[in-house]
């Protein structure tokens, strides 16, 4: 697992753009990932914590246009990660015959764990 913000931060600007990407290895193949984040122009808190993440992001900002274009050289689908890769294979490596997976992940913060602005 891996948590990180998407841009370096301002400290005169209050915009985090946080996010995580998770790796899982697969015996005798390519390890699967995904990552998963609030929204692209990021939230209006310091608190990393602070929102609600999943492999769908949120609407994008049109200043973020340029983003978009390049993320679509790999995929129609700009603002989804696909989970699909996940159920196709079992962890020791045998093909899975009918995967079944979702659609959509969220992830929500407990409270435990808060920054404050």
């Amino acid at each position: 697992m891996r948590m990180s913000v998407a841009s370096n931060p301002n400290p005169t600007v209050l915009n985090l753009r946080p996010g995580m990407g998770l790796k899982f290895l697969r015996d005798g193949m390519e390890s699967v990932s995904m990552v998963a984040m609030y929204q692209v122009a990021g939230q209006d808190s310091w608190n990393f914590f602070a929102h609600d993440w999943s492999n769908h992001v949120g609407s994008v900002d049109p200043s973020l246009d340029n983003l978009v274009k390049k993320f679509s050289t790999g995929s129609i689908y700009t603002q989804t990660v696909g989970l699909s890769d996940f159920a196709g294979y079992t962890t020791d490596g045998s093909k899975v015959d009918s995967p079944v997976f979702p659609w959509k992940l969220r992830f929500h913060p407990t409270g435990e764990f808060e920054f404050p602005n």
